[in-house]
C-alpha cells in the first residue's frame, strides 16, 4: 500500500548505523503486545507475541489498514468496539499526545484452519506517538494487554454475588450473614419491611443482641455460642426481637454455620421469621376450638354439607326444627322445597360445582306447619392445598319478610311512579362518577324520544354538555356541594316548526350520599318554569296554578303509606298526613310547631335538633334515622326521616315537605345478617399448619383435617394411629425426647422432623406446642402445630453450597494474580539485565539513545512497579486473615520508624506520639503495620516544602472502637475535587511527588475488612488528620 512505502524507508534511515541497537530485532524481542501504525493507520510491523497473541502473520499484516486486518465483530455492534478504538487513535493523531483506553471488547478474527468466525477477547490498550523534531507524528505505537482471562473471571464473579442477592431478595424472610470475624451483620431489604429499621443501623452482632427481649438475651447468646464454638452446623431460636417502633416481636431465628480446613467458624448466615401472628393465631385457636365444633350446631339458621358430588351428608338442628324432618333421613330433602324452585336450584348448582364458585339463591321451604317461606340459600366450597372441593357448606337465612316488604315496596314504587307522572317536578337519579341514569321520572322520560336509563348521562342526553348541565352535574358530584339554578333554559326536541324547543326548569342536583357521608350519586329536580319565564305578568295564573301545585302536594302526601310533614321555613311543623295521626295517636294540636319533640325517643332528641336546625340553617336536604314512640304499644320504633326544603323562582325556601319511612325491621334484619356473616366468615377461616392437641400426659385426642389428610387417614381412623410411626426413624428418637421433655417441665416444646405423607414421600416439619394450663396452673391440655418447612431446609442447603462455591472463586482469582505478579517478575528481571549488559557494552553514535535508553528503563521500572502493586494488594487480601492481639503502638511504631530512619533524616521529619489513654489496639501485627507505615511515609513525602513535617499519633477509646488519629501538617488534600475518589485504587492527588496511589487503598481496604472504619480531614497547604476506629475485642458470649 502507498502509505505503508511511504513511512517504511524512514524507519530504516532510523536504524541505518549498523554499529547501533538494531531496533528490528528488539522489536521482535520484546515480551510485550506491540504494534507501529503509521500516521494513516497502516501497520509497518509488529511483534512476534502481537502476531501470537492476534492469531496472524507478519506478512499478512504489513502495510494493511488495520481496521481491515482486524474488522469490528457485528455480533457485538452494540458495544460498538471498532468506534471506540477509533477514537483514541483519533485522539493521538489530533493532540499528538499519549492516550489509554478503558478495558475494552474487541474480538480477533480466526483463521479458517480454526473454524473462522471471530474469539472474544478483551485489551487493555494504549496509542503513543512518535514525533520527529518538527514534532509531526512518524509512528503511532500500539501497546495491549490481553485481560480476556481476567474479564471473564470477573463476570463469573459478579454473576454469583447477583444470584445470591437476588436470592435474599427473592425470599419474604429476613436474611442475614454474620462475619464472625469481623462481626459485621448484613441484612436484606426485607429486614426493613418486616421490622422497620435500616439495614446500616445494625450492622454489627452486638447491636442486634441489643435489640433481643431482656429475658430472652442470655439463652440466645448461649444457643449461638454452643453451635459456634462447638462444631455445630445449624442453630435455631426463638425468642422476642424489639422492632424499631419499641414493640416486639417472636421471630424463629435460624442459621447455619461456614467453617474452614480446620474447623474453625468465621461466617454464618440465616433467616429471620416473624411469627408473631402465628403464635396469636395458636392462642386465638385455643380460645375458640368449642365455639368452632359448636359453631354449626348453634346456628340460628337452617345450615347443610355436601359431598363434592352434591350428596347432603349433614342437616343441622335448625333445619329440623323447621321443617320437622325426621333426622338423617337425607333423601327426602329435596321434598321439602316448593316445586317452581327445584328446577332453578339444580341448573345453578350444576354451574357452579364444576368451578368451584360460589352458590347463592333464593327458594322457599316448607315449615312443619305447611306453609312456604323465602329463604337465602349461601353455600361455599371448602378447598385444600391442591385446590381441590373437599366439602361444600351451606346456610339458609329466613327472608320470608323481607320479601314481604320487598313486594309492598314494589306495589309502593310503582304507586309513586303514577304519581310522578302527573307531579310537576321531574325527577332523576344519577349514580357513579360516570353519572348512570338510574331512573327517570316520566315528566323527564317524555322529553327524550328513546330510553335513556343504564346509560352514561353524556351518551344518553349529549345536548346536556353542549348547554354545559354536564359539568355543573360533575361538579357536584365531585365536591359534595348542591347545586341550585333558577329558570335554566333547556333546548330539548323538535317544536310543530321543526326547531329544538326551548324550556326552563328550576333544577337542584342535590348530592346522593350512603350511610358513611361519601357520595354516590346525584338527585336531580327540576320543576318546569317556563310559563312563568314567558307569562310573568299572569300572576294571577300562576297564583291559582301554585294552589293546585300545593294541593297535588297534600293529596300526594295524604297518599303516602308513610308519615309525612310539612313545615315552614323557620321549621315549624304545620301538617301531618294521616299515617302520623295514627302512629303517635296525637292531635294536630299536640304536634303542631315543635310538638313532634314529645314524641321522639328522649336519647335521640339532642342529636336530630342539631341535624334539623342544620338543615334549616343551610338550607341542605335534612337525612336522620330516629326513633318514635307507637301509640298502640308504647315501643320506640327505628325510622329513616327525610326532608327537602321547596322554593320559590328566587330561590327561597317557602316550606319543607318530608318523610318517616318506618325501617325497624330492616334494623332487626341487618343486625341478624352481621351477626351470621361473621360466624360463618369464622367458621371458614382455616389455618395451613398441621395442628394436634393431647391430654397432660402426651396422648393425642385431636387431628385436624389437614393433619389427617397428609397422612392419608380419615378423622376417625387418624385418632387411632401411633403417631411416631410417621416419623422418620432417624428423627424418632429425638422429635420424642423433646416431647417427653416438654411434658416432664411444662415448658415450650419445639423439634424438626421429617414427616411421612400418605404418598410415602417425607417433608421436613418445625413441630411446635405449648400446655394449657387451668386457674391453679396445672397443665390439662397441649396445643401443637407442624409448619411445613421442607422449602427453607432446601433454600438454606443450596445457600449453603452457592456461598462455598463463591468462596473458592475469590481465592483462586487471588492465587491467579499472586501467581501471575509473580510470573512475570524473573522474565522483567532477564530484560533489564539483558538491557544493562547491552548499554555497558555497545556504544551509541545517535544523539537520541541516551533519551531512549531512559525511556526504555522508566517502562521496565514502570512494568516492574505494576507487578509489585499487584503483589502487594493480594498480600493485603491474603493478610485480612491474620490472627489478631493487643498490638503495643508504642512498639509497633517504634519498628516503623527505625525501617524509614533515612526518610525522616533526610526530611528533618518529626514523629510525636501520645499513646497514654489507649496503649494497645487488638489487631493483625502485620495489618496494624502496614496501616501506620503508609500514612506516615505518606505524611513526609506529601509534606510542605517551607516547613519540616510534623506527624502525630495519638491513640483514645471510643465507645466499642479504639481510635488512632494522625495529624500531618503537610500540602493537604482537596476534598472538594477528591472526596469521592480517596480510597480508590492507583488514585493519587499530587504529581509532584513519585508514588503508586496504592497507599491510601492499602489502609481502607484492611480496616473496612476487618470491621473497622476510616475518617479524613483536610485542608489545602495547612495538613490532613486521618482518624482510623479499630473494633475492640468482642467478650466471650
Amino acid at each position: 500500500m502507498p502509505h505503508a512505502a511511504k513511512n517504511l524507508p524512514a524507519m530504516e534511515a532510523a536504524t541505518t548505523n549498523t554499529h547501533a541497537i538494531n531496533y528490528q530485532h528488539l522489536l521482535n524481542a520484546l515480551p510485550g503486545l506491540y504494534l507501529i501504525l503509521c500516521p494513516e493507520l497502516n501497520i509497518l510491523d509488529a511483534t512476534e507475541a502481537y502476531l501470537q497473541g492476534t492469531l496472524t502473520k507478519r506478512e499478512e499484516i504489513i502495510g494493511r489498514y488495520i481496521f481491515d486486518v482486524f474488522p469490528e465483530n457485528q455480533a457485538t455492534s452494540e458495544a460498538r468496539s471498532g468506534e471506540t478504538l477509533r477514537h483514541s487513535l483519533t485522539h493521538v493523531l489530533t493532540l499528538r499526545t499519549p492516550h489509554t483506553m478503558p478495558v475494552l471488547r474487541y474480538d480477533i478474527p480466526l483463521p479458517a484452519a480454526l473454524g473462522g468466525g471471530f474469539e472474544e477477547r478483551y485489551w487493555l490498550t494504549s496509542h503513543t506517538p512518535v514525533l520527529d523534531p518538527a514534532g509531526e507524528i512518524l509512528y503511532i505505537v500500539q501497546k495491549v494487554v490481553d485481560v480476556t482471562m481476567q474479564q471473564l473471571a470477573h463476570r463469573d464473579i459478579r454473576a454469583n454475588r447477583e444470584r445470591f442477592e437476588l436470592l435474599a431478595l427473592a425470599t419474604s424472610d429476613a436474611v442475614w450473614d454474620w462475619d464472625l470475624l469481623s462481626n459485621h451483620l448484613w441484612w436484606n431489604s426485607t429486614f426493613q419491611d418486616i421490622f422497620g429499621y435500616e439495614t446500616h443501623q445494625i450492622d454489627d452482632i452486638w447491636i442486634w443482641s441489643e435489640k433481643i427481649h431482656p429475658e430472652d438475651q442470655k439463652r440466645v447468646k448461649e444457643s449461638i455460642h454452643q453451635v459456634v464454638s462447638k462444631s455445630g452446623k445449624s442453630w435455631s431460636d426463638t425468642y422476642r426481637f424489639r422492632r424499631a417502633n419499641g414493640t416486639y416481636a417472636t421471630v424463629l431465628d435460624r442459621g447455619f454455620t461456614l467453617r474452614d480446613e480446620n474447623g474453625n467458624a468465621y461466617r454464618m448466615v440465616g433467616t429471620l421469621l416473624d411469627i408473631s401472628r402465628q403464635i396469636q393465631a395458636e392462642l386465638e385457636l385455643k380460645e375458640s376450638k368449642n365455639q368452632f365444633q359448636n359453631l354449626i350446631e348453634s346456628l340460628p339458621c337452617p345450615a347443610w354439607t355436601n359431598t363434592s358430588e352434591g350428596v347432603t351428608t349433614y342437616l343441622n338442628k335448625a333445619w329440623y326444627d323447621f321443617t320437622g324432618m325426621e333426622p338423617g333421613n337425607f333423601e327426602r330433602t329435596f321434598s321439602y322445597f316448593h316445586p317452581d324452585d327445584v328446577a332453578p336450584m339444580f341448573a345453578l348448582w350444576d354451574e357452579c360445582r364444576p368451578q368451584g364458585s360460589v352458590y347463592e339463591i333464593e327458594f322457599r321451604i316448607r315449615s312443619r306447619e305447611g306453609d312456604y317461606q323465602w329463604f337465602l340459600a349461601r353455600s361455599v366450597p371448602l378447598i385444600d392445598s391442591e385446590n381441590r372441593v373437599t366439602l361444600w357448606l351451606g346456610t339458609c337465612i329466613n327472608i320470608h319478610e323481607q320479601k314481604l316488604q320487598q313486594q309492598k315496596l314494589l306495589a309502593r314504587e310503582s304507586y309513586l311512579d303514577r304519581i310522578l307522572k302527573v307531579a310537576p317536578v321531574h325527577l332523576a337519579v344519577l349514580k357513579g362518577a360516570d353519572l348512570m341514569v338510574e331512573y327517570l321520572s316520566p315528566g323527564f322520560q317524555k322529553l327524550h324520544a328513546s330510553p335513556v336509563e343504564g346509560q352514561p348521562l353524556a351518551i344518553a342526553i349529549p345536548e346536556l354538555a353542549d348547554q354545559g348541565y354536564h359539568a355543573i352535574i360533575q361538579a357536584v358530584y365531585r365536591t359534595g356541594e348542591p347545586y341550585y339554578g333558577r329558570e335554566m333554559p333547556l333546548l330539548v326536541g323538535p317544536n310543530a316548526n321543526g326547531l329544538p324547543a326551548e324550556v326552563f326548569f328550576n333544577v337542584t342536583y342535590q348530592p346522593l350520599q350512603n350511610t358513611a357521608g361519601q357520595t354516590e350519586g346525584v338527585i336531580v329536580t327540576a320543576s318546569d318554569v317556563t310559563k312563568q319565564v314567558k307569562a310573568k305578568k299572569q300572576v294571577e295564573e300562576l297564583y291559582w296554578e301554585l294552589q293546585k301545585s300545593n294541593e297535588r302536594i297534600v293529596q300526594i302526601l295524604e297518599a303516602q303509606p308513610l308519615m309525612t310533614w310539612t313545615a315552614l321555613p323557620d321549621g315549624q311543623i304545620n301538617y301531618y298526613n294521616q299515617r302520623w295521626y295514627e302512629y303517635t295517636g296525637a292531635t294536630f294540636e299536640e304536634s303542631k310547631n315543635f310538638g313532634w319533640q314529645k314524641f321522639i325517643h328522649p336519647a335521640d332528641l339532642a342529636e336530630t335538633q342539631d341535624k334539623w336546625n342544620s338543615a334549616l340553617q343551610t338550607g341542605n336536604e335534612y337525612v336522620h334515622e330516629n326513633r318514635w314512640r307507637s301509640a298502640q304499644n308504647g315501643t320506640y320504633n327505628w325510622f329513616l326521616e327525610r326532608g327537602v326544603p321547596i322554593r320559590n323562582q328566587h330561590g327561597e325556601i317557602t316550606f319543607w315537605i318530608g318523610s318517616l319511612t318506618n325501617i325497624q325491621e330492616q334494623k332487626a334484619l341487618l343486625s341478624e345478617l352481621l351477626e351470621a356473616k361473621e360466624k360463618f366468615e369464622f367458621l371458614a377461616d382455616t389455618i395451613p399448619q398441621l395442628v394436634w392437641t393431647t391430654d397432660a400426659n402426651g396422648i393425642h385426642d385431636y387431628f385436624n383435617k389437614r393433619l389427617a389428610e397428609y397422612i392419608g387417614y380419615t378423622l376417625e381412623e387418624s385418632y387411632q394411629v401411633e403417631w411416631l410411626t410417621h416419623i422418620h426413624p432417624n428423627d424418632r428418637e429425638q422429635c420424642n425426647n423433646a416431647m417427653q421433655h416438654a411434658l416432664r417441665t411444662g415448658t415450650y416444646y419445639e423439634a424438626e422432623f421429617r414427616i411421612r405423607s400418605k404418598t410415602g414421600t417425607y417433608r421436613c416439619f418445625l413441630g411446635q406446642a405449648l400446655p394449657v394450663r387451668n386457674e391453679a396452673g396445672r397443665i390439662i391440655k397441649w396445643f401443637g402445630t407442624c409448619t411445613d418447612i421442607e422449602d427453607h431446609k432446601k433454600a438454606a442447603e443450596e445457600l449453603k453450597t452457592k456461598n462455598a462455591e463463591l468462596r473458592k472463586i475469590n481465592q483462586d482469582l487471588d492465587s491467579f494474580v499472586y501467581t501471575a505478579s509473580h510470573d512475570l517478575k524473573m522474565p522483567i528481571i532477564n530484560i533489564e539485565t539483558i538491557f544493562g549488559d547491552l548499554i555497558r557494552a555497545a556504544e551509541f553514535h545517535d544523539p537520541d539513545a541516551d533519551k531512549l535508553i531512559s525511556h526504555f528503563q522508566k517502562s521496565l521500572k514502570q512494568i516492574y512497579g505494576t507487578i509489585d502493586d499487584l503483589s502487594q494488594v493480594v498480600k493485603v487480601q491474603r493478610n485480612l486473615d491474620d490472627g489478631r492481639d493487643f498490638v503495643d503502638l508504642k512498639e509497633i511504631t517504634k519498628a516503623i520508624k527505625t525501617s524509614i530512619k533515612e526518610l525522616i533524616s533526610s526530611t528533618t521529619a518529626s514523629i510525636k506520639t501520645d499513646f497514654k489513654e489507649a496503649p494497645a489496639i487488638w489487631f493483625s501485627k502485620p495489618n496494624l503495620k502496614s496501616v501506620i507505615y503508609n500514612l506516615i511515609t505518606n505524611s513526609i513525602k506529601y509534606g510542605a516544602k517551607d516547613r519540616a513535617p510534623i506527624i502525630r499519633l495519638k491513640s483514645s477509646p471510643a465507645g466499642e472502637y479504639t481510635l488512632l488519629t494522625v495529624t500531618d501538617n503537610g500540602i493537604g488534600i482537596d476534598l472538594n475535587r477528591h472526596s469521592e475518589k480517596l480510597f480508590q485504587m492507583y488514585r493519587r492527588f499530587h504529581n509532584h511527588v513519585p508514588g503508586t496511589g496504592l497507599g491510601l487503598y492499602i489502609v481502607h481496604r484492611i480496616m473496612a475488612n476487618n470491621g473497622g472504619r476510616i475518617e479524613l480531614e483536610s485542608s489545602i497547604n495547612q495538613g490532613t488528620t486521618f482518624r482510623l476506629y479499630f473494633k475492640n475485642k468482642p467478650p466471650v458470649l
